[in-house]
């Protein structure tokens, strides 16, 4: 995708190496964002962000797309503090570790899920076909998890409201 919209093999190391660090900095920035908008809304946000920046990676065929890359990794960085502090909120300690490995488990076997997907779909139609399924796959994903964490907390939860 970002040889197609026109980045020179050259930068690809550099724009990488800058994503990565970008994930270092929103993590650290994590309490901040979930402070000023809430836990709620952070939740809500993420599947959301990652369908809209699926949806510009659908629409942008240019070096706008490098920009784009970077709301994926704003996720990334905000994701992991935001749902680890939730997950030692609600969970027991006697069980905490297991559902922290099982997350962790679940967000590899996804994207083992989907990246072949998304590949395959872009080999048979193209970039913005696979950009648009793996949008709905997340988005959806995202708020299907976010409807059992509701139940959850509905059925016998006493920590404060989050969700």
């Amino acid at each position: 995708a970002v040889a197609e919209a026109g980045l020179p093999i050259y930068w690809f190391g550099f724009l990488w190496a800058g994503l990565n660090f970008s994930v270092g900095a929103f993590s650290l920035a994590s309490h901040k964002v979930e402070k000023r908008i809430g836990s709620s809304a952070t939740l809500i946000m993420l599947p959301l962000l990652i369908g809209a920046g699926y949806g510009l990676a659908a629409a942008t065929h240019s070096l706008w797309l490098m920009a784009v890359f970077f709301i994926f990794y704003f996720v990334r960085g905000i994701h992991g503090p935001v749902l680890t502090h939730y997950i030692n909120q609600i969970i027991s300690s006697e069980n905490r570790a297991t559902i922290l490995s099982i997350r962790s488990l679940l967000t590899r076997l996804i994207f083992i899920i989907v990246g072949p997907l998304t590949g395959w779909l872009k080999d048979i139609y193209s970039f913005r076909a696979a950009f648009l399924a793996a949008g709905l796959i997340f988005t959806l994903g995202g708020r299907i998890s976010i409807l059992f964490l509701r139940k959850y907390q509905r059925n016998g939860s006493d920590e404060k409201s989050w969700a």
